[in-house]
């Protein structure tokens, strides 16, 4: 079916279903009926959306009892994309290799995306053909296995094993009784492999968060604060935060003792809606410290540089960068981040494009933070 989980809407694709050891044939469309989505306007509009069926295929891969392999079938959203496939299949895909046993290092479900018209074929002689048209038949409509049909799947891949580096450094704190309350700064170094053989410089993702972050460093070094400081320079970010992922899995201190970790993952430029004013991103994962959060920042922000603010709640895993690593073992995490531009991950992302006032500022205003938290009798938990 369409591998649609909405329960509230009376739509559950999935319900009862054992796919463990088989192939899923996945619509990228939802249901219509009549010509009129049978979800709301905003589900429909989230389903059908290229984040919404990437979420559909990623829940359907890691249920349990799910399939071997998800076969997705095109629709129009997917075709406008189909010319970057090409790109997507010259890059290079990582995955961290790492003696724990509860780590997951990679989706071990093949994903595989045809055209409509391949998935017509699929259907045709069977009990019911979904791609006749978009409106379901709601007396036909059902997930079954398709009779007298064989999918072979064939991939073919090199791999080869290296190592990338983490750079950590620690400054030690000046009160020996707060000497194991660590705070934890972090940017990345990496950025992405090369778009059709162009090298992308990846100046503002992410040099701008990692210079931000060593000029942070310097400052700490020169004047101490009470608590102590991990300043992280993560390797391979891009793809999988393998970087962070590693530290946390083998960390140089306890994990109990990380009381908050602070991401600048792009500071130097700002989305299309905002180069006017400047305004900088800074999300926030945990909804019940949004409040708190943003009083605490806005103070010191207002006694400060002064730089606009947008917060920004985003719940989905805690995110895709580095802080997600920490978000994932409990403990708070704030992201300083450029919002996405037209020139992410692209060979344009230059350094003549930086708004340099503002990663200066940026990167201030990340040094009062980590210097307030460092001096407060008790890092505040900041509970609305």
């Amino acid at each position: 079916g369409y591998g649609i989980e909405e329960a509230d809407q009376g739509w559950n694709d999935l319900e009862g279903l054992n796919l463990e050891g088989k192939i899923a044939v996945m619509l990228a469309d939802a249901p219509m009926r009549n010509g009129k989505p049978v979800l709301s306007d905003e589900l429909h509009k989230k389903h059908t959306s290229i984040p919404g069926i990437v979420a559909r295929v990623i829940q359907l891969a890691f249920k349990e009892n799910g399939p071997k392999a998800i076969v997705v079938i095109s629709n129009d959203v997917v075709d406008q994309a189909w010319q970057h496939i090409d790109n997507v299949l010259d890059q290079f895909t990582y995955a961290l290799k790492i003696d724990v046993p509860d780590l997951l290092v990679s989706l071990a479900v093949d994903i595989i995306i045809i055209k409509r018209d391949i998935g017509k074929a699929l259907f045709e002689g069977q009990v019911y053909n979904p791609i006749d048209s978009l409106d379901f038949d709601s007396e036909k409509y059902k997930c079954y296995e398709l009779s007298g049909t064989d999918i072979k799947l064939e991939l073919v891949y090199d791999e080869e094993d290296f190592v990338s580096w983490n750079v950590v450094g620690m400054v030690e704190g000046t009160n020996s009784e707060l000497r194991e309350q660590y705070i934890t700064l972090g940017a990345h170094l990496d950025t992405v492999a090369k778009v059709k053989g162009q090298t992308v410089k990846g100046a503002d993702d992410n040099a701008s968060g990692s210079a931000g972050l060593i000029e942070i460093a310097e400052a700490v070094a020169r004047s101490p604060f009470p608590r102590p400081m991990i300043f992280s320079l993560w390797t391979a970010e891009e793809g999988g935060a393998f970087g962070s992922q590693y530290f946390i899995q083998k960390p140089p201190v306890s994990l109990d003792n990380i009381k908050i970790n602070v991401n600048l993952d792009m500071i130097g430029r700002s989305t299309p809606d905002n180069e006017e004013t400047s305004t900088h991103l800074v999300e926030v994962f945990n909804t019940d410290i949004v409040a708190g959060l943003k009083k605490f920042i806005e103070e010191i922000n207002s006694r400060t540089v002064k730089w606009p603010l947008l917060y920004v709640v985003n719940e989905r895993l805690g995110g895709s960068s580095d802080h997600a690593s920490f978000y994932k073992r409990n403990i708070p995490v704030i992201r300083f981040y450029s919002g996405h531009h037209d020139d992410v991950h692209l060979p344009s992302d230059d350094a003549d494009k930086i708004d340099f006032e503002k990663m200066e500022k940026i990167s201030k205003l990340t040094y009062w933070i980590l210097k307030e938290l460092a001096e407060a009798d008790k890092i505040p938990d900041f509970e609305k």
